[in-house]
């Protein structure tokens, strides 16, 4: 008996005896349950936890995000719902925890709260007897369309750093009025310096050429009107070009593995070192330049064809090599051919020929016994200076085009 527990009146001490002696219930504890309490004490209640992540990227156009798991120590039933707030109401989940969008996201128009594709939503787990909430974040990625030729011409732009700066840097595209090939080629034009893409798309022999409907030109733009080639900008042109080709991926009827380059003069040294530090040309056409003399050591990872044009006469970049512009060395026009004649691992000797091309006698070598079907050409124009002009009846675009038209398929 305890000193809260009063002995009832009518015991008296034989009688507590007896009690003890047959082990009766009553004397341990108070009431009737003997040392038993009277209730069992409720084992405390654990709230559900969510085992899915709290983060998701979500691609645009689905409803369906994710399918959440969670579990409960006791193994209730868990119901799942949305709190008011933030971006739940665009959202729908059933009790078993399937989460979807109520209309599908688009990450061009995004409708979170702070219409930046991060939407936020609080969503709640219950066992019925106790609930929890966690925080979700779903970010919407944009899905790449597949984009159409207009036919003529279209400007578009290309996020890039330069000095530590993020700038957009413009290139135009221009196919035929009215584009009827389902698989172009593309044909890159590089200006010369102080030029730019736009002087480029509208040359009419350039506008002749893309009314053909066998190519599709791309037309960059140089910062202030040069190319990177050698130090003349604070741009990474190299990245620049494999950018817009990541760009041009959207377009469903270009043919990404046919890739050929054209430049003009700053341009063209541009295009020659693209094609000895990169493997984006199935060909290139240099036009008023040959290679830099330190270009020439690099080996070309995939060495292109190249039809090098000079003008005999040229006084901005001497087709005989040495000083030219930019202060930079050059080798002479038949070193720059040679060089790529080694690349491409050309044998024999070079088909030396006298062609006309309008009003110009030009001297023509070509090496034609090259790996895999590919060409090395050294045409210099009698007469002719630094230009791409060479007499009102020729179109040199249209010339180069054959070339590359007449390789083996990339």
């Amino acid at each position: 008996m305890g000193e809260n527990c009063p002995m009832p009146a009518r015991f008296n001490a034989m009688a507590v005896t007896l009690m003890l002696f047959l082990g009766l219930p009553g004397l341990v504890g108070c009431g009737e349950g003997g040392s038993a309490p009277s209730e069992a004490v409720a084992a405390a209640n654990s709230p559900p936890r969510l085992l899915s992540p709290l983060e998701y990227n979500h691609e645009e156009g689905a409803l369906l995000v994710v399918a959440l798991v969670a579990e409960d120590d006791e193994g209730d039933a868990i119901r799942f719902t949305l709190a008011s707030g933030l971006d739940s109401a665009l959202f729908g989940i059933d009790a078993e925890g399937q989460l979807q969008f109520n209309a599908a996201p688009d990450f061009e128009a995004p409708n979170d709260s702070d219409r930046d594709n991060r939407y936020r939503l609080v969503i709640v787990l219950s066992d019925g007897k106790q609930g929890v909430d966690y925080e979700l974040l779903i970010t919407i990625t944009d899905l790449t369309e597949s984009l159409l030729l207009k036919g003529g011409s279209e400007q578009r732009a290309i996020s890039q750093a330069v000095q530590g700066e993020t700038v957009q840097r413009d290139y135009w595209l221009r196919s035929a009025s009215e584009p009827k090939q389902s698989d172009y080629p593309i044909l890159i034009f590089l200006h010369g310096a102080g030029g730019n893409g736009r002087v480029m798309l509208n040359d009419e022999r350039v506008i002749e050429l893309i009314e053909g409907d066998q190519w599709v030109g791309v037309f960059p733009s140089g910062i202030d009107g040069r190319w990177n080639s050698n130090g003349e900008t604070d741009a990474d042109d190299v990245d620049f070009i494999r950018r817009i080709l990541l760009d041009l991926e959207a377009f469903e009827s270009l043919s990404k593995a046919a890739v050929y380059g054209v430049g003009f003069s700053n341009g063209a040294s541009m295009i020659n070192r693209l094609g000895k530090e990169t493997d984006i040309f199935v060909a290139i056409a240099p036009i008023a330049s040959q290679q830099m003399k330190e270009l020439s050591v690099l080996d070309a990872p995939a060495p292109p064809s190249v039809f090098q044009i000079n003008g005999e006469l040229d006084p901005i970049i001497p087709t005989e090599g040495g000083i030219g512009f930019g202060d930079f060395e050059y080798l002479s026009a038949m070193e720059s051919a040679q060089n790529w004649a080694d690349q491409n691992n050309c044998s024999g000797s070079w088909d030396e020929q006298k062609v006309y091309w309008g009003d110009y006698e030009v001297r023509s070598k070509e090496q034609v016994d090259c790996v895999a079907g590919r060409r090395v050409g050294a045409y210099v124009v009698l007469g002719a200076g630094h230009t791409t002009r060479f007499g009102p009846d020729f179109n040199v675009f249209t010339l180069i085009s054959s070339l590359f038209l007449d390789l083996p398929n990339p």
